[in-house]
């Protein structure tokens, strides 16, 4: 699945948080989709959360393998890869877990040569 960011989309939030990384005219593609967020890899070393009202969709093919999953505690739908639906898989990233990183980096790479094929 591909987005690219709307010209009109916020800058920031209340809470001073300025997404600055998003560049308009770039193409991301989507690792998943955690309710209303797309977890991108844009700039930096791992993956994070952004808005889906913040992009535009050019390509809404689905990733090979993703699986449907509804949340209980908002009960909102995600779509993601059974290897990182693990309950706290992200922050394990984020927080350098080596475990984490290389399923990361495994699903990033599948990604990578399925968009190839």
């Amino acid at each position: 699945m591909l987005v690219t960011p709307r010209s009109d989309r916020p800058r920031g939030d209340n809470t001073g948080k300025i997404w600055s990384e998003i560049r308009d005219g770039d193409v991301y593609r989507v690792i998943e989709i955690d309710g209303s967020y797309y977890r991108l890899q844009i700039r930096g070393e791992f993956p994070s959360l952004y808005p889906i009202h913040f992009f535009d969709v050019l390509s809404g093919i689905v990733e090979p393998g993703w699986v449907v999953s509804l949340e209980d505690e908002d009960e909102s739908i995600s779509l993601r890869f059974p290897e990182t639906s693990a309950r706290g898989f992200w922050e394990d990233v984020h927080d350098r877990d080596e475990a984490a990183i290389r399923i990361m980096s495994s699903v990033l790479m599948r990604m990578k040569e399925s968009s190839h094929s």
